[in-house]
């Protein structure tokens, strides 16, 4: 499932929460928020020291337009360790920082942001790339019935 709004991701959210999950993969619901809302605030927050520019060009090519398209990250691509969640963060922390996120996004946007892996991207591909996101981790988690 790709996600087409914020709003969608938080009713993806609310299910989880309601009725319990299974894992598909080795994250909590907290764990995944927490790293979408680590990832998100490097664009949001000033002094992130951004990649090498050549770095930059590299992925936004390679990279950026594939995970735009839906089809997500290489495998071969492991985040570093600045980039994943607390192995203690419940999901209730984990959601609140994520939802926090995700107002500022909705509220306050900007016309344009930077993301120090990709640079400089206007709101439209900054927004697909944080649904993208989401769409990718959430999909490991399966509502309880």
């Amino acid at each position: 499932m790709l996600f087409k709004s914020f709003d969608e991701i938080l009713s993806d959210i609310a299910l989880l929460e309601s009725r319990g999950y299974e894992r598909g993969g080795t994250w909590s619901l907290g764990q995944i928020c927490q790293h979408l809302e680590i990832v998100a605030r490097l664009s949001l927050d000033p002094g992130v020291k951004p990649m090498p520019w050549i770095a930059r060009k590299l992925l936004a090519r390679l990279v950026l337009k594939r995970i735009l398209n839906g089809q997500g990250l290489p495998k071969w691509f492991q985040p570093p360790k600045e980039l994943l969640p607390s192995d203690t963060v419940t999901d209730a922390e984990g959601v609140e920082q994520w939802k926090a996120v995700i107002d500022e996004l909705v509220h306050h946007p900007r016309e344009k942001y930077f993301n120090p892996v990709f640079g400089p991207l206007d709101r439209q591909t900054f927004d697909t790339l944080q649904l993208r996101h989401a769409s990718h981790h959430l999909s490991f988690l399966e509502p309880k019935l």
